[in-house]
C-alpha cells in the first residue's frame, strides 16, 4: 500500500505561480532523489491556494517528506507562503487512464 503526503498551502497575494514554478523546478527533483518516491504534483485552486501531493512507497517515507519538504519551503519560498497544512495517509485506491505528464 502506498502513502501520500498532502499539503494544503496558501500563498501571499500574487505569487502562487512563482511558488508553483519553484516547486516544479527545485522541489520535484529533490523529491525524486529521495528513497521511496513515486510521484509529485501541485494543484492550483485559485489565485492564492493550492495543494501539493506526493506519493511514497511507505508511511515512514511520506512522513519524512513532511519534514524534508517543509525544510525546503522554509529555505526557499517562505517569503511567498502564508500557511501550510500537512497530512499523511494510506492510498486506498488510485487509478488513471493514462500517465500524467509534467
Amino acid at each position: 500500500m502506498y502513502h501520500a503526503r498532502i499539503a494544503f498551502f496558501k500563498c501571499k497575494p500574487g505569487v502562487i505561480d512563482e511558488e508553483i514554478n519553484k516547486s516544479k523546478e527545485e522541489l520535484l527533483p529533490f523529491n525524486r532523489s529521495q528513497p521511496g518516491f513515486i510521484a509529485y504534483g501541485v494543484i492550483k485552486f485559485n489565485d492564492d491556494e493550492g495543494v501539493s501531493i506526493g506519493l511514497w512507497e511507505t508511511q515512514a517515507q511520506a512522513e519524512n517528506a513532511v519534514q524534508t519538504n517543509m525544510a525546503w519551503v522554509n529555505n526557499n519560498v517562505s517569503e511567498l507562503i502564508e500557511s501550510v497544512q500537512n497530512h499523511v495517509g494510506s492510498v486506498s485506491f488510485f487509478s488513471s487512464v493514462k500517465a500524467i505528464e509534467e
